[in-house]
């Protein structure tokens, strides 16, 4: 089987297309991957060049919801069916919102990641009221109504895109998987040697794009200076916009590649991600693998993929958000068991498991393309 597909190279989307590509390659699923955003960096190169069975297809076209971008989806359109034509996949999977609707030959499955809109609505509370903002709705309506298949990764992100959007033909959830970092053995942390620059006394650790304003991390360093740990964040500042963001009381490190992030994730105890939006976490997850209790902001999604194996606050109030830092910094004992059931439930969000989701999709697309049919296939989730 061979499968086309698109990946943007700029967010959590590139670690989602990694790990899917590196679980279909060993179920036998040859990929060609086409990139998009901006040029790939020295580690996506690393990564994409251990995959046993994917092409890389390289560009830098804007994305839909970036700036100025217009121009680019146009070209970016031509060069995927150019694309189509070189690689002859049997079956397109876009990580995109903006090509569905293109003269593909082959079946089309399309994720919805996040989009403009719901990510409006989660973070701001309305609908984005520019011209442009409008226009896009448009597109990703006809994309999204012309695919066979749209997969979310939560049941909450699939409700929320198919209001603001509507109904499509078919959709399907299938829950996102991560290997990385390592499960430890036990519930204890792993020993690092000789961790650099990590401090050795305890601290609170989050991630997550500083200039987004949806990851709400200005919450997180309003409360930085009254809790008794201190506060270390992972993540880039810069926005692809233009632009930067800027916290005080918190320690930013900046973007981190895995080898410099897993010491920092196995040796903190308290991970928090206070959201607006988060259609699922990846970054959760690993931290959850890491062996961290989580704090999070009660939305659907993250009650959704963690159940009772989080803290959960409220978003909006800082008050709370200390009291649950606080309740665990404050208790060891909380601490571990919250820890041993948030890694726990992170073991079950697997790359297997999710590309063995996807493996099945699309076997059922290929055999039964124009079935009206809607009878649940796919181990990972359930057709709507």
């Amino acid at each position: 089987m061979k499968i086309l597909m698109t990946a943007d190279t700029v967010g959590g989307v590139w670690t989602y297309a990694i790990s899917l590509c590196r679980a279909l390659n060993q179920l036998g699923v040859e990929v060609g991957l086409a990139t998009m955003g901006a040029p790939m960096t020295e580690q996506q190169r690393r990564q994409s060049a251990q995959l046993s069975a994917t092409t890389i297809f390289e560009s830098n076209f804007r994305l839909c919801w970036m700036e100025d971008s217009e121009q680019d989806v146009n070209a970016a359109a031509q060069w995927l069916l150019e694309l189509q034509e070189e690689y002859k996949p049997d079956l397109v999977h876009l990580n995109d919102l903006a090509h569905g609707d293109l003269n593909w030959h082959a079946p089309v499955l399309m994720v919805v990641h996040s989009c403009v809109y719901t990510w409006w609505q989660a973070t701001l509370g309305r609908d984005p009221d520019e011209q442009r903002w409008k226009q896009y709705k448009s597109m990703v309506t006809a994309s999204a109504q012309s695919v066979d298949t749209l997969v979310a990764p939560t049941y909450a992100m699939l409700n929320s895109f198919q209001n603001v959007y509507g109904s499509v033909r078919r959709s399907q959830i299938i829950y996102n998987g991560r290997d990385w970092p390592a499960l430890p053995a036990s519930d204890t942390k792993p020993i690092l040697e000789e961790p650099q620059n990590i401090p050795s006394a305890p601290y609170i650790f989050a991630a997550g794009r500083l200039w987004d304003q949806a990851k709400n991390l200005a919450l997180l360093a309003s409360i930085s200076a009254d809790l008794s740990w201190p506060v270390y964040v992972a993540g880039q500042s810069e926005d692809p916009n233009g632009g930067s963001a800027e916290f005080e009381n918190v320690h930013c490190l900046g973007m981190l590649a895995e080898d410099q992030l897993a010491p920092w994730l196995y040796q903190s105890q308290i991970y928090v991600a206070p959201a607006f939006y988060e259609p699922f976490g990846l970054a959760i997850l690993e931290a959850a693998r890491a062996g961290n209790a989580l704090v999070l902001s009660d939305i659907p999604s993250l009650r959704e993929v963690w159940e009772d194996a989080a803290t959960y606050v409220n978003p909006h109030d800082a008050q709370s958000l200390n009291t649950a830092l606080a309740s665990l910094t404050d208790d060891p004992e909380l601490r571990r068991l919250q820890a041993a059931k948030a890694q726990r439930r992170a073991a079950r969000y697997s790359e297997s498991a999710m590309a063995q989701g996807y493996y099945d999709t699309y076997h059922q697309m290929l055999t039964s393309r124009h079935s009206p049919s809607k009878t649940s296939f796919a181990s990972a989730g359930v057709t709507l």
